[in-house]
């Protein structure tokens, strides 16, 4: 199995609409895609941001190529992030997990 993390901050006063937004963008993306076994998003309030990271499990390398497209380093933005002033990586963290 591989863990995909991204990570993303957002100023407190936009947090509640940006998890409803993070989940109808990119958790419910997810959950469309053969390979995806689930998501969960973990999030802590910095100095008045908000930071969220998006934890993703994945059946393989494949899978992920088919949500994030050729370049699987690549964060997956989407439109309407900009409204919450997100700070996005741009890049994702991958792990393998072993039995």
């Amino acid at each position: 199995m591989i863990v995909r993390t991204w990570t993303g901050r957002v100023p407190i006063r936009h947090a509640a609409a940006f998890a409803r937004h993070l989940q109808a963008t990119g958790a419910a993306e997810c959950a469309t895609v053969p390979g995806c076994l689930g998501s969960r998003t973990v999030r802590t309030e910095i100095d008045g941001w908000v930071e969220f990271r998006f934890i993703s499990r994945w059946q393989s390398w494949e899978a992920i190529g088919l949500f994030a497209g050729p370049d699987i380093g690549k964060a997956v933005l989407y439109p309407g992030d900009e409204a919450y002033e997100l700070r996005a990586s741009a890049t994702v963290e991958h792990e393998e997990i072993e039995a």
